[in-house]
């Protein structure tokens, strides 16, 4: 019982890290294509 329940946080924080950058991401390339289509 005690195994498992130290394991489920590392689970839950990995998943959690890759939301995080595939957000960054999302945010990052919209802003990029935003300056793009201004300088068209």
């Amino acid at each position: 019982m005690i195994q498992s329940n130290l394991h489920l946080p590392k689970n839950v924080v990995s998943p959690s890290h890759t939301i995080i950058n595939g957000a960054y991401r999302l945010i990052f390339f919209g802003i990029l294509e935003l300056f793009l289509h201004e300088l068209d």
